[in-house]
């Protein structure tokens, strides 16, 4: 995956006891895959587990776009990108420059997202 060539990256971060997040990221993730992806939106979780408990997760959630395991350093990552309270599920979706263009501390719907992506990939 060539992350340089994307325009708009949605990073998702997620605990791997995280049932709800897991199924909301995997809707999202078809959601980007089917209808932005030929427009040059990806998106990618970022694990903050234990790999083996993330690798798990993947599989119990059917996972198909790539994961980071980031561990614990994924909180300072995510605080850093406007998650001040840690709390998750959080995603951010980044533009083609690496601005942040959207962030959000719990569950994300398909609509917001498409929103977001068509305003960026115009």
């Amino acid at each position: 995956m060539a992350l340089a060539r994307r325009e708009a990256l949605i990073l998702g971060a997620i605990g791997a006891g995280a049932a709800v997040a897991g199924a909301l990221l995997g809707a999202l993730a078809l959601a980007v895959r089917e209808v932005f992806a030929a427009k040059g939106a990806e998106i990618v979780g970022i694990g903050i587990d234990q790999a083996a408990k993330v690798e798990e997760f993947a599989r119990t959630y059917g996972v198909t776009y790539p994961v980071l395991i980031a561990e614990a350093d994924a909180i300072e990552l995510m605080r850093r990108l406007g998650n001040a309270l840690g709390g998750l599920p959080y995603t951010v979706v980044v533009d083609r420059v690496g601005a942040v263009a959207h962030h959000r501390l719990g569950a994300l719907t398909r609509a917001e997202v498409e929103g977001v992506l068509e305003g960026l990939l115009r």
